[in-house]
């Protein structure tokens, strides 16, 4: 076969003949100006070269193909239809007629992949006229009988479908597939900037009395007072993400982005309090952990006179915070390219913990949080 660059691809077109007719016809597809740039597998269209050349694909908003919903008559095919992983819906590309209807619904999410693809032609060199898609839970065949035919498998690259394209007017006329050219090992989001600016005023911290001891010095002589102990608290973050979602549930994800909060000493009743963030931070977008608090406080009591000893710490949380990024999706091959990400970000985070003696009958919810 004759292959040719076009858009930095080699891009091949085939008409499906008879079995017992000439081999097939190679030619390029020229007249589709531009072909979206992409990381596709090798693209190969079956069919004939009536009708009107189209192409169809959303890759680079970060959708992929859910669902295929084809028509036939029995000789030929007829339309086609996409959706995608957003739910929406291509145009119809040929006509929604034939008689026979059917649809193949992938479970992009769920990991379905597909492990091969057919095409064939009508069996005269003029239209396309089967589809046979082998996925690893399911199997879709659209068309007529080819028994007699050849039929031209597809490069499936890493299995997922990412748009189609072809000729159509009445009928399609020609019909090709694109994929991803490898499989996806790892996702990472990056960038990420928050719908709302990381404030205590837009996520106002929680101060929490921790532990909380009096001591007063009834005797006639001074005695010695020591306050403490440890506690531990959860600190969690829940990431969702587009990406993720639409190229397959079971990816690797991580996230280049974290939320510390910071908690400074002003004076004995006061701590101001602020958000950091950090880009080092790469975890998966679901983490559980826990950070322990100490303290050890002490020192003497007069005769008549006492303490209160508290330990306290400030919690900082938001739930379902919106955000925007980029996913860098990374390939078996090793390749990668960047797409646009959006998500929610969810988060509990705490400052250090602070103890101190307050005066004996103060109560320790007396620390009042700044800004």
């Amino acid at each position: 076969m004759v292959s040719f660059r076009f858009s930095g691809l080699a891009v091949l077109s085939t008409i499906a003949l008879l079995a017992s007719a000439a081999p097939a016809v190679v030619k390029p597809r020229s007249d589709v100006d531009p072909f979206p740039p992409g990381p596709w597998a090798s693209i190969q269209e079956v069919g004939g070269d009536g009708g009107s050349a189209w192409q169809e694909s959303k890759w680079d908003s970060g959708l992929v193909v859910m669902a295929i919903q084809v028509w036939d008559d029995g000789s030929r095919l007829r339309g086609i239809q996409l959706t995608y992983t957003d739910g929406s819906t291509s145009v119809v590309y040929g006509e929604p007629s034939g008689g026979n209807d059917r649809t193949l619904t992938l479970d992009v999410g769920g990991g379905e992949l597909v492990t091969s693809l057919t095409l064939w032609g009508d069996g005269v060199g003029s239209r396309a006229g089967r589809v046979l898609i082998q996925t690893n839970k399911q199997q879709f065949n659209a068309g007529k009988d080819t028994s007699s035919q050849t039929g031209y498998p597809a490069d499936v690259g890493g299995g997922i479908i990412t748009g189609a394209f072809g000729r159509a007017g009445q009928d399609l006329d020609a019909l090709g597939f694109l994929f991803l050219r490898a499989k996806i090992t790892k996702i990472s989001i990056t960038d990420v900037v928050l719908s709302q600016a990381l404030t205590t005023a837009n996520f106002p911290p929680q101060v929490e009395t921790l532990s909380q001891t009096p001591f007063f010095n009834s005797q006639t002589t001074n005695v010695s007072w020591q306050f403490t102990n440890s506690i531990t608290k959860s600190v969690t973050k829940t990431v969702t993400t587009s990406t993720a979602k639409t190229l397959g549930g079971s990816t690797e994800v991580d996230i280049q982005f974290g939320i510390d909060f910071i908690g400074t000493e002003e004076n004995t009743l006061k701590q101001t309090f602020t958000y950091e963030t950090t880009t080092t931070d790469t975890s998966a977008t679901a983490t559980q952990d826990t950070v322990t608090f100490s303290w050890n406080i002490g020192g003497t009591l007069a005769p008549g006179t006492g303490v209160n000893a508290c330990a306290r710490a400030a919690s900082g949380s938001a739930n379902n915070v919106g955000y925007n990024a980029q996913a860098i999706v990374y390939l078996s091959d090793g390749s990668q390219f960047t797409l646009p990400e959006t998500g929610q970000y969810t988060f509990l985070v705490w400052s250090q913990s602070y103890a101190e003696a307050l005066p004996y009958g103060q109560d320790c919810t007396t620390l009042v949080p700044q800004g």
